[in-house]
């Protein structure tokens, strides 16, 4: 006899249930045998009466003020420990936090193969990033890295030739129409910061900036075009970062048609250069083919030339969707990470007494006051060799790690080598897809790490040469760790030293609390509320 509709309905439901509960009793004598077997104990938990994640967003939701602080720094606060977890009901896994150094070692270097993204990585950045190296495990992510990594070689990434043009027009916004005593009036910088950052980067990746520093020195067509790309990027960053804080709930941003379209139009405007870059390599292949010969691109003319980046992409790969993927969540990572270490230093040296005047002393020292003989002087290696400058980029990145809370999921049932126990020092058992967010903003600033003034920006602190290990990670570490340091390194040190040699003091006039952090993925300023005083006016 056939099931009646209600009857198989009941069926499912009642299989999925049994399915719940032999999947959890499955689960139980798994972990137990690895918790005897390893020693194990289970860390300080927290049982909340909210299903799915939900007792997350009406929290989270509910914050006030700096989230970091107010949700994670709050939670690691009441456990008392660097390592907890949280129970909800209706979830088959705990969620572990950590701010221990051995435990993101184990989970980034020593049992990377345990560990991965997870389904929920791709599918919250997937709308806006599509598949990459930021986005992708096991094979995928494999080729990803393997695709990207020659093009940040340091014969490019040493180039500051382009740079230097846009560091340019960027000095040109933040001095223009000083006072009579010299002095800029006092604005939010960010804007400026993001655009010559997204100009920077696409240079870098694209071969041609989308120039959003002279929106209003360009065409009306090419100035809409650019500001629709600028503010749909800034939606659909904004959106990803959402997603991150809300966890199972990102579909909510899903749901918003200005952030769908937002990730639709940066996807197009991106491929465009895609389809640039594959037209000239199939034009040199046939060249190539009919000469019998290679062709060397650097012979071919000046739009041949461009993009170095893109190039190398080309050169390992001709699938239009996976170059247009990689350059977006490159592109994703090279301006916002930039961005935002240039716009936290500022903001640190304005409110450090005698800060700016070392790093100025110490860039007047090295390279003069401007001129050509100074500028040859400049490079990837003398920067590097500017100490002071150096230890401001990694004191800053120590207190506002662009990624202040990152996140894997085990991939089998795994240990994890602390954070358990009534001490809170035995390792701890694993499931088999258990989240685990190990926050690095929390990590970066625990007194015992780092001394009792770990909550202040102190740049000497890396001046007798710091070895911190795996306590220090602003770029993450392992296999996994960012290809574009570097690139962001030496782009954020080129700025500053331009900025040092054109004004001599930078104030910041707002009081309260200044360093209030934006709600992000990438750790950001509320606001950068500065003003200048222009070296060459006495």
């Amino acid at each position: 006899m056939a099931l009646s509709y209600s009857q198989a309905l009941i069926a499912v439901i009642l299989a999925a249930v049994l399915n719940y509960f032999v999947g959890q009793v499955l689960q139980w004598w798994r972990l137990k045998t690895l918790t005897s077997q390893s020693s194990c104990a289970k860390p300080s938990t927290t049982q909340t009466r909210w299903p799915a994640g939900l007792g997350r967003l009406i929290r989270i939701l509910g914050i006030r003020g700096d989230v970091l602080e107010n949700w994670l720094g709050a939670d690691f606060r009441s456990h008392g420990f660097w390592t907890f977890a949280i129970e909800a009901p209706l979830v088959p896994t705990a969620s572990i936090f950590t701010a221990e150094p051995a435990n993101v070692q184990c989970m980034l270097s020593k049992n990377f193969g345990h560990w991965g993204l997870g389904p929920a990585r791709a599918k919250k950045f997937g709308p806006f990033l599509g598949v990459g190296v930021f986005t992708a495990d096991g094979d995928i992510w494999a080729r990803s890295r393997a695709v990207v990594r020659p093009a940040f070689q340091r014969k490019q990434v040493s180039d500051l030739s382009a740079t230097e043009l846009h560091v340019s027009r960027l000095l040109g916004r933040l001095g223009d129409q000083p006072g009579d005593d010299g002095w800029t009036s006092p604005r939010n910088v960010m804007p400026y910061i993001y655009r010559f950052t997204l100009d920077n980067a696409t240079q870098f990746l694209f071969g041609e900036s989308v120039e959003s520093q002279l929106q209003s020195d360009v065409g009306e067509k090419e100035a809409s075009e650019t500001q629709a790309f600028e503010e749909a990027f800034h939606t659909a960053t904004t959106g990803v970062g959402l997603k991150m804080f809300i966890g199972p709930f990102y579909w909510i941003v899903d749901c918003r048609s200005a952030f769908r379209r937002a990730c639709r139009l940066c996807k197009e405007y991106t491929v465009r250069f895609v389809d640039q870059a594959l037209a000239v390599h199939a034009e040199t292949k046939k060249e190539e083919k009919e000469a019998s010969e290679p062709v060397d691109d650097e012979k071919h003319s000046p739009e041949k030339n461009k993009g170095i980046f893109l190039r190398t992409l080309v050169e390992a790969t001709q699938d239009r969707t996976e170059l247009r993927d990689q350059l977006m969540q490159l592109l994703f990572a090279g301006r916002d990470t930039t961005a935002t270490l240039l716009s936290w230093s500022l903001l640190c040296f304005a409110h450090t007494p005698g800060a700016w005047d070392r790093l100025r002393t110490e860039i007047l020292t090295m390279f003069g006051p401007g001129g050509d003989e100074g500028d040859e002087l400049i490079s990837f290696e003398s920067l590097k060799g500017c100490t002071y400058l150096q230890s401001s980029l990694r004191e800053t990145l120590r207190m506002f790690p662009p990624i202040g809370v990152n996140g894997k999921q085990a991939l089998c049932d795994t240990v994890l080598p602390t954070g358990g126990g009534a001490d809170g020092s035995q390792p701890i058992a694993v499931a088999k897809g258990t989240p685990v967010l190990f926050t690095t903003y929390i990590m970066h600033r625990r007194p015992d790490l780092w001394g009792d003034d770990a909550h202040e920006w102190k740049p000497d602190r890396w001046s007798s040469g710091l070895r911190p290990g795996w306590s220090y990670i602003p770029f993450n570490g392992g296999p996994r760790h960012c290809p574009g340091e570097q690139f962001a390194l030496t782009q954020a040190a080129y700025t500053l030293m331009r900025l040092a040699r054109t004004f001599d003091r930078i104030e910041n006039p707002d009081v309260g609390d200044v360093f209030e952090k934006g709600v992000g993925l990438i750790i950001q300023p509320k606001k950068v509320n500065l003003r200048f005083h222009r070296a060459d006016v006495v």
